[in-house]
């Protein structure tokens, strides 16, 4: 099998470990596969986004609520960043808790974040891109955020002063309500 896959210390968070075939042309590496990921995707995906990221950008903390929340699956294609995905879950046992994720280029692994979880992740070089796909379609009526450093859920980011896009910056403290 092409793929591992390992739980994080939050229920329904899966690491993807990628198995890589290379030779004298390069590189080679299946990023999906319907079947192997069954067990933990029911959903198809619907749509992809790419970023590309300078160092210490940070995107998140994102989501979107019912009916168009999103599955995500996080793919690293050049670079490194310190992937975040928190768990708003209110009936979860794991709900207000984080798991934190590196993902760079020479690993080619992937994360994978229900609905029903905030996103974020921290670039840690210029150029990196990352491939995000969602079982949803963007919603703006739908979409929500929040603030990367709230004092609630304490993520304990390795930056003080991150490259922030306006939307980001702007997201409102938690509100379980």
């Amino acid at each position: 099998m092409p793929f591992e896959f390992k739980q994080t210390e939050i229920k329904d968070v899966v690491v993807i470990k990628t198995k890589k075939s290379s030779d004298n042309r390069g590189l080679f590496i299946k990023g999906y596969e319907k079947t192997a990921f069954s067990d933990f995707l029911r959903e198809s995906f619907e749509e992809d986004y790419i970023s590309i990221s300078n160092r210490n950008v940070l995107r998140g903390m994102h989501y979107q609520i019912e009916p168009m929340s999103q599955g995500k699956l996080i793919t690293v294609i050049s670079g490194k960043i310190l992937d975040v995905a928190v768990d708003i879950r209110k009936n979860s046992e794991t709900y207000a808790k984080y798991t934190m994720n590196f993902l760079e280029t020479d690993d080619f692994d992937s994360v994978w974040i229900p609905s029903g979880f905030a996103h974020g992740f921290l670039s840690f070089e210029d150029g990196t891109t990352v491939v995000n796909r969602c079982t949803g379609e963007f919603s703006a009526e739908h979409e929500r955020g929040i603030l990367w450093n709230d004092p609630f859920f304490k993520i304990s980011w390795p930056v003080e002063d991150p490259i922030l896009s306006e939307k980001d910056r702007g997201w409102k403290l938690w509100n379980d309500d």
